[in-house]
């Protein structure tokens, strides 16, 4: 009980604090972020939505980082070795102590690596990634060796999302990180508060064994209407906002208060339809009753689907140019890009004719579910997605849904036709192909995300690429797999995003290829 005191006397002071360090607006103690996502969570093995993985970075280590890039860089392994095919070994910082004070070492690995798969409720989307990983072998506390079943080229980017957490937490609740009390990592920031729908509020951690951030606090302000987070921005509520609505970016960008960052995300916005079942839920005849098959298991409707799309058109008008045209589910520069696909054209002509010939001559009704508020324009998107659809027939209905709400729904496969964009935060194809392109399998864990569609054909060439150490030999694997997708039209890419993000004019913000929202890549301007 007097611990308990003792916190809660500790967070009101903090609050009291943070609160007279803001009215002296930006400073070297002080950062207020207008951020439109709030995490779902604070136990970093819970889920590994882009959104949380960020937040998650503030407080926690990976034993593999990213640059801005995304290439792997050291974190709490300073560096590493690859023995043979499927054995690495990573030689892990001394003298790294996590916020408890506790010392890092090599059974804080084997004891976050033991919890990863037995979250409750958790996605497994880490867990499945790791799923060759067959031992962890300590040779000494600060010297491990990392052995898969079989040669596996993505352990080492999917390192960079598995968060070391003390092995002195024992057996401990995802509750138990949403009130704070098990929040300890080794990351450059410490918890302090979270207020769901309101704020969340970290603090330095002043022994970080990184580069210290510039700040001394803190605080995400939860503002997933994006007009409110421009507005808050313009009047100096908050310090920064990320996910900048593409019209207000260009509008920022002549405001000589203040400054817009900007770099080519590694997200691409994709239409998923469900292909793999006999009949779906949300397809409908004209007269409004259910369908008996379902016409997205037929390629010539998907295909119409796709080219009744105009994909510049909706970079132009809906994300006012600030986005790029998608020929395939992965952007430009990653590994794995296949530099032959075109970005599919728009001709409704030949997409009336796919109808007709697949026996939907008037075409049917159908709902497209949306996100509201977590991709860009994602709303907008699935709008005027509606709109061009409507010209082949097919009347679409939009449901937006806010992602707490949206993601639970995507995962118990309640959707027909719907929206992902997928962050690629490996750098490379292997996490969109390992999560969404492979059939679901709950055996390997792979295609956690993929409720739409199946090919033994693409399976194999995914295999065969994460079983490739070579990385030309194994980035050509995955662009043969981007080709079968399209040639399958498996996935309907629409446009990759760029990652804006608006700041006061004395800041400086150093975007990253993830579009994690980051305090410690804040500064002030020199």
């Amino acid at each position: 009980m007097k611990g308990s005191i003792a916190a809660g006397l500790k967070l009101a002071i903090s609050g009291v604090l943070f609160s007279l360090l803001l009215t002296a607006g930006v400073n070297a103690e002080a950062l207020r972020i207008g951020s439109a996502v709030e995490p779902k969570s604070m136990d970093p093995q819970l889920t590994a939505l882009g959104s949380d993985l960020g937040y998650y970075r503030h407080v926690y280590n990976a034993l593999v980082e990213a640059d801005e890039s995304l290439r792997p860089q050291p974190g709490l392994a300073e560096s590493w070795t690859v023995i043979d095919d499927t054995t690495y070994e990573f030689k892990l910082r001394e003298g790294v102590r996590f916020h408890d004070g506790s010392a890092f070492d090599a059974e804080d690995v084997l004891y976050s690596f033991e919890r990863l798969p037995t979250v409750p409720d958790g996605d497994g989307l880490t867990a499945a990634k790791l799923k060759s990983v067959s031992e962890i072998e300590v040779i000494d506390p600060h010297l491990i060796r990392i052995h898969t079943s079989t040669p596996d080229s993505g352990v080492l980017r999917a390192l960079g999302q598995f968060f070391i957490l003390p092995k002195e937490l024992g057996e401990v609740a995802t509750e138990d990180f949403n009130s704070g009390d098990a929040v300890i990592g080794t990351g450059p920031f410490k918890f302090d508060e979270w207020r769901r729908g309101d704020f969340l509020r970290f603090s330095r951690n002043p022994d970080y064994w990184g580069e210290a951030p510039q700040f001394d606090d803190v605080e995400f302000k939860m503002l997933s209407n994006s007009a409110s987070r421009v507005a808050a921005l313009r009047a100096g509520d908050v310090d920064l906002i990320d996910y900048v609505p593409p019209l207000d970016a260009l509008r920022i960008k002549q405001d000589s208060d203040l400054n817009l960052f900007t770099i080519p995300a590694g997200r691409t916005i994709l239409l998923l339809l469900d292909a793999k079942r006999d009949m779906t839920p949300h397809v409908f005849d004209k007269a409004g009753n259910p369908l008996k098959e379902n016409p997205f298991k037929d390629k010539r409707v998907r295909e119409a689907i796709s080219k009744s799309i105009d994909r510049n058109l909706i970079v132009d008008k809906v994300m006012d140019g600030l986005a790029a045209p998608a020929s395939q589910p992965m952007p430009v520069g990653f590994g794995g890009y296949a530099d032959d696909l075109k970005v599919p054209e728009s001709d409704v002509e030949a997409a009336r004719a796919l109808m007709a010939e697949a026996g939907y001559p008037e075409g049917f009704k159908m709902t497209l579910n949306c996100t509201s508020g977590r991709y860009i324009n994602d709303t907008e998107v699935c709008q005027a997605i509606a709109q061009m659809v409507s010209r082949i027939g097919i009347e679409a209905n939009v449901d937006a849904l806010p992602p707490s709400a949206y993601f639970p729904e995507y995962k118990n496969a309640a959707f027909s036709a719907y929206i992902l964009g997928w962050g690629n935060s490996s750098g490379d194809a292997s996490s969109i192909l390992t999560s969404v392109g492979h059939s679901a399998d709950k055996t390997s864990g792979r295609g956690s995300w993929n409720h739409h569609y199946e090919s033994a054909e693409l399976d194999a060439l995914i295999e065969q690429g994460l079983g490739t150490v070579d990385d030309e030999k194994r980035e050509a694997l995955y662009a043969d797999a981007m080709r079968k997708i399209m040639e399958d039209v498996a996935m309907i890419p629409l446009h990759a995003q760029l990652v804006l993000v608006a700041t006061q004019k004395n800041l400086e913000y150093r975007p990253t290829a993830n579009e994690w929202t980051l305090a410690q890549n804040v500064s002030l301007a020199e």
